[in-house]
């Protein structure tokens, strides 16, 4: 058997470079695979490697028969054409051997080959042309790619069965690889139309296809299946390498019967579909059957692009890596199934016991028993406006400037424009970070410490969100195959409003947790607790190892007061003296504050305990008294009450209650 790469759909990743975006071949990183990985294209890799051609023991290569069907509109003549194109271009070394002859009853040689050329492919190999203008004997180049319309053959043969015209194909290109004509019809026959016969031959001669494609069957009438089977057996083994036959299903019941005919006789199926979603074209690709060989069970997404001219551009408003996929010919482009993925995973996982690794506020990693689980995932979830993002981003910093890891943030909500000057503004405030106070975020994304991929809102599939991750993620590990991930996803609450798709899809977020534990990707993932999202939080909360709450909390001012005051205790009794009066100072009447809580711990850590997180900026009042700005945070004493959440309705005396009033009664614990 001869394994066969044909190239098509293959994946590309974006990298700055300096002040440009280039494009670069995608490679992923396997166990026992060399150091940098290996290239993807994803056609190959649902036939789990490449395409398998027959080549039985003593006997010559016998061509591989494939049937490419699906209803109008599906793809099928453009997969075919690809295949036809990328085959000669992956075997350059046996490029003669890769010819096609690409043989259209339906459409048009001529709109044929200005499709290719709408791909981007180059056209100086590319041959069409009626019969009487083929190029002689003479020209040394032989054609990449040979287009002949039967309209053509049915001329020359004066004739108006499809099938008589597509049989002689099939003769004539027998009789190439050693079959004389004389073998297929006998002598008187061939008499009758030799001045004919001689014509078709000599130029099919001329083109010596390695690949057949017809396209298509659907112009065959039904009653001469018999006979167009036998020819096209023949001619299977014959010589060529891949007789491909394409056959739309969207027909009345007597080709649907052909279909069931040709798929039993056929050895690899490829079934092309398409249906609509919310008026959504989603084109889809699964393969059938392969005899010979193992494949990818299972539906992928199927797109077709044209050609990308955001290579190597330089920056501009538009960031050019929101043109996924990244490529620079057009062409068929595969996503696979999440459940691809999860299947290539199902036997690695993280460690059964995760180490916890440092974060900040210094004083959460107390709280947390030494920091956040490592290779494991993190549910940030609570009230709008509660700085779960910006714990998020003070991680992932933390992580990126102390410990020289790599982070990736997939943002839902916030542009890449809005993500770095938040990040950019924690740089400059946070206190921990003041000896990184020059550092630029530009600069970090530069080198491949940060990358921040923003998902414009959309119809866009699982499998396209998906893959734009995945390969970010095999591109961080393969540039630096040492340094540690952290990934940060924000926010959760807007996948439904802005990818119903993906909100559908049951498995989308244990997926992609999944796959990051997987990866032994430390990650965190930011949910609004608030009417209208699912109380699972699309799965999250099922699958996170460590979950922490976030809630606004009014207090009296004596228990703030006694909270806040365990950070002096280590002081002098002349500082403690001092602070106390600029904490009595900053205190408001009623307080209120952030109460973060750790609701559930995996592991055998105790959940319920919580504190006060403040962003303490230069003009806060309690800048004075925490001498340092950024996120703060102050774990709970169980001298004081952990203050008060408003009850939802009125007072006995009629008022609606709210956060302000002032009769604290009014509130419950």
């Amino acid at each position: 058997m001869q394994r066969v790469k044909t190239g098509i759909s293959k994946a590309y990743w974006c990298a700055r470079k300096q002040k440009r975006f280039g494009f670069d071949r995608a490679r992923v990183r396997d166990k026992g695979a060399e150091f940098e990985g290996r290239e993807i294209a994803w056609f190959d890799e649902l036939f789990e490697g490449g395409i398998v051609i027959p080549s039985p023991e003593g006997a010559p290569t016998r061509a591989l028969t494939i049937l490419i069907s699906g209803p109008p509109g599906s793809g099928k003549s453009t997969l075919a054409l690809e295949l036809a194109y990328r085959l000669r271009e992956e075997n350059k070394s046996e490029r003669e051997k890769w010819h096609c002859l690409y043989v259209t009853s339906e459409s048009s040689g001529l709109w044929l080959k200005k499709k290719i050329e709408s791909y981007g492919w180059p056209q100086e190999d590319v041959h069409y042309g009626d019969l009487e203008t083929t190029r002689n004997k003479d020209t040394p180049e032989i054609a990449h790619l040979d287009i002949l319309e039967t309209d053509e053959v049915r001329r020359q043969l004066e004739t108006v069965e499809a099938s008589s015209a597509i049989g002689k194909v099939l003769e004539a290109v027998a009789g190439i690889f050693g079959r004389s004509a004389g073998e297929i019809k006998n002598v008187a026959d061939r008499r009758a139309e030799r001045i004919q016969e001689k014509k078709v031959d000599d130029i099919i001669q001329l083109m010596k296809p390695g690949i057949l494609v017809i396209d298509s069957l659907n112009t065959v009438e039904h009653t001469k299946k018999s006979e167009l089977f036998r020819r096209f057996s023949e001619l299977a083994a014959a010589g060529p390498k891949i007789l491909a036959i394409i056959l739309d299903t969207a027909t009345p019941r007597a080709q649907r019967g052909a279909y069931e005919f040709w798929a039993y006789v056929c050895d690899t199926i490829i079934r092309l579909d398409k249906r609509y979603d919310s008026n959504y074209m989603v084109r889809t690709i699964e393969i059938e059957k392969a005899r010979y060989q193992s494949h990818v069970w299972g539906v992928h997404q199927l797109k077709i692009y044209g050609p990308n001219q955001l290579a190597g551009l330089k920056n501009r408003q538009e960031d050019p890596r929101r043109a996924h996929p990244y490529r620079e010919e057009g062409g068929i482009f595969i996503f696979p199934s999440i459940h691809y993925y999860l299947s290539s995973y199902k036997r690695k996982s993280p460690p059964d016991k995760p180490r916890m690794v440092d974060t900040l506020p210094k004083e959460f990693n107390d709280l947390l028993h030494g920091g956040l689980p490592e290779e494991r995932c993190t549910g940030l979830v609570g009230e709008r406006g509660n700085h779960k993002s910006h714990l998020g981003y003070v991680h992932i910093l933390h992580r990126i400037l102390h410990y020289e890891e790599r982070g990736l943030i997939i943002s839902l909500r916030d542009g890449e424009g809005v993500a770095r000057t938040t990040l950019q503004r924690i740089l400059d405030e946070q206190e921990e970070f003041k000896k990184f106070r020059g550092q630029r975020l530009d600069d970090l994304e530069k080198d491949d410490s940060l990358e921040i991929l923003y998902y414009p809102p959309g119809y866009i599939t699982p499998e396209e969100f998906y893959h734009r991750m995945y390969l970010s993620i095999q591109r961080l590990m393969c540039r630096m195959p040492n340094r540690k991930i952290t990934l940060l996803f924000n926010s959760l609450d807007q996948l439904g409003a802005r990818f119903p798709l993906c909100a559908r899809e049951q498995v989308f977020i244990p997926g992609i947790i999944e796959t990051l534990c997987a990866e032994r990707i430390t990650s965190l993932f930011i949910g609004v607790n608030e009417p209208g999202q699912p109380e699972e939080q699309y799965g999250l909360l099922s699958m996170a190892d460590l979950v922490l709450s976030f809630e606004k909390r009014t207090f009296q001012p004596v228990d703030y007061k006694g909270h806040l005051e365990q950070r002096i205790q280590p002081y002098s009794e002349i500082r403690q003296k001092e602070a106390r009066k600029r904490l009595k100072k900053s205190v408001s009447i009623k307080p209120r504050a952030v109460v973060l809580r750790v609701e559930r711990f995996a592991g055998g850590q105790t959940a319920g305990r919580g504190g006060i997180l403040e962003l303490v900026r230069e003009d806060s009042p309690l800048s004075k008294f925490y001498c340092k700005r950024g996120l703060c945070f102050t774990e709970f004493s169980p001298s004081y009450s952990e203050g008060f959440k408003p009850v939802v309705g009125l007072s006995p005396g009629g008022r609606r209650l709210s956060p302000e009033d002032e009769d604290l009664t009014a509130y419950k614990t």
